[in-house]
């Protein structure tokens, strides 16, 4: 009967974990130094109800890679939300409702707002949180580079 009742008490946390975390791979150096390439970042998904913060580090669909059957994530920092002004090639830009610009922490090779434009909220898959691996750069991730 024990074993029933902490079966059954295992259970409710197991299918929030399956279906609020998820691992992502990182493929490129657009988030370095605070990711590098072959990094994997556990993604919290349930705090998505809200809006992205400034600073955070969000996982989302790429527009561009839409078409595909499996479609591709990028992960970036949050540097404006919505009603901030930012300057592009330029000119003052205010971030649309419901979107936020992002960048990479490696500017100098990062493909992010600046070419594609404001990510829709809808399109945010979730919050980075941690550095899983490689065991030796475990670690929380923090708001800010």
């Amino acid at each position: 009967m024990s074993e029933l009742l902490a079966l059954a008490a295992t259970c409710p946390i197991i299918i929030v974990a399956v279906f609020s975390i998820r691992f992502f791979h990182v493929t490129t150096s657009s988030m370095a130094p605070t990711l590098r390439t072959g990094d994997r970042i556990l993604v919290c998904r349930s705090i998505w109800r809200v809006t992205p913060k400034r600073d955070e580090i969000i996982v989302f669909r790429d527009r561009a890679g839409s078409a595909h059957p499996r479609p591709r994530h990028l992960v970036k920092r949050v540097t404006a939300v919505a009603g901030d002004e930012v300057m592009l090639m330029g000119s003052r830009i205010r971030v649309p409702a419901r979107t936020v610009f992002v960048m990479g922490d490696n500017v100098e090779v990062s493909r992010d707002s600046r070419d594609f434009g404001c990510v829709d909220s809808s399109a945010v898959t979730g919050k980075a949180l941690v550095v899983a691996w490689p065991p030796k750069r475990m670690g929380l991730l923090r708001r800010s580079c």
